[in-house]
């Protein structure tokens, strides 16, 4: 595909024309585009005609993104007047007015902050992802700068690409590397003796012989004095 022209300018904003090569499997959908097309545009009106330059292309994008499934959730609506009910979910399923039980209008939700040229952010990542060299990669994107293409372009530093990347590492079998006992980092705790602490007994006071009763000075006959 060559680029000629860049939106009301006559010339791109490199100021030069540009061949990209479109993929194989891309080249399937084009060409059932244009055969479906009623004119010679690609990617025309309604009616076939040019497209008005005041198009609204982000919501052309929009409706396209909930077709594909890539959204944040889904609306569900009751489209009577003055019912007012709402529902917010992550699927697109049936559902019926809790109100009235009438059935409520689906309406997807787009992720947010995706516009047209996020899809070339999008295929810098895809590219940097399939190992494709960054030369390459800036020369698609028609770059005049590398830098351009590696630090704003792509996005390779999730932790998903992280892992990808480490689990390539190689550290050959532990036989080889380590031939030695195989020690653990940690030394397991010897296991200490319960002590039991013995009941605390208590302390008896000892008997005591009952105090003599003091004599009264006369004696009732039995060695008792009244």
């Amino acid at each position: 595909m060559t680029v000629r022209r860049s939106g009301e300018a006559n010339v791109t904003k490199g100021g030069d024309d540009g061949t990209v090569p479109i993929p194989e499997p891309l080249r399937l959908y084009i060409d059932a585009a244009i055969k479906l097309s009623p004119s010679k545009w690609v990617f025309p009106a309604a009616d076939g005609s040019q497209r008005a330059p005041d198009t609204d292309l982000k919501a052309v994008l929009q409706r396209a993104l909930g077709r594909a499934g890539v959204v944040d959730g889904y609306e569900h609506r009751c489209r009577k007047p003055g019912c007012g009910h709402v529902e917010l979910t992550s699927d697109d399923g049936n559902r019926r007015c809790q109100k009235d039980n009438r059935a409520l209008w689906i309406r997807p939700l787009p992720k947010k902050g995706i516009v047209f040229h996020s899809l070339r952010h999008t295929t810098a990542t895809l590219l940097a992802r399939a190992k494709v060299h960054p030369s390459i990669a800036q020369k698609i994107l028609r770059h005049a700068d590398i830098e351009t293409t590696l630090a704003t372009y792509t996005h390779v530093d999730g932790i998903e690409d992280m892992r990808t990347a480490v689990a390539k590492l190689d550290f050959g079998p532990l036989e080889e590397r380590a031939p030695a006992p195989v020690v653990p980092l940690r030394k397991p705790r010897p296991l200490l003796p319960i002590c039991y602490r013995q009941p605390q007994t208590q302390k008896l006071r000892p008997l005591t012989k009952p105090a003599k009763p003091a004599r009264s000075g006369a004696s009732n006959g039995r060695g008792d004095w009244i």
